[in-house]
């Protein structure tokens, strides 16, 4: 089943709360709501309801060796959107699917 039910609640957690935390928290949002909003309005959103959580595209990082991981998500992200958009519940499509077919 790809849907949660509504009364449903997902949690997510990873050693730090910040990085893997926040891009599945931002994905749940945008495969929820990608036909209603736009990317900015998704990311401002999770930046207000989390102001810790790292969504800047910037360079300047916390954590040595880190950067690299930040700037993979600054590109990922909007290309889930993308999917995301296309592809309402995952159909037609799969995101490997979407990837193969977008190359």
């Amino acid at each position: 089943e790809r849907e949660m039910a509504h009364d449903e609640r997902l949690h997510v957690h990873c050693g730090m709360g910040l990085g893997r935390t926040t891009i599945f928290i931002v994905m749940h949002d945008i495969l929820r709501n990608a036909a209603m909003l736009s990317f900015n309005d998704i990311i401002e959103r999770q930046r207000k309801f989390n102001p810790g959580r790292s969504l800047d595209n910037n360079k300047d990082v916390s954590y040595k060796g880190r950067s690299e991981f930040r700037n993979e998500r600054s590109e990922f992200l909007p290309l889930f959107y993308e999917y995301a958009k296309e592809n309402p519940k995952g159909q037609p499509f799969l995101w490997s699917e979407w990837l193969d077919h977008n190359a």
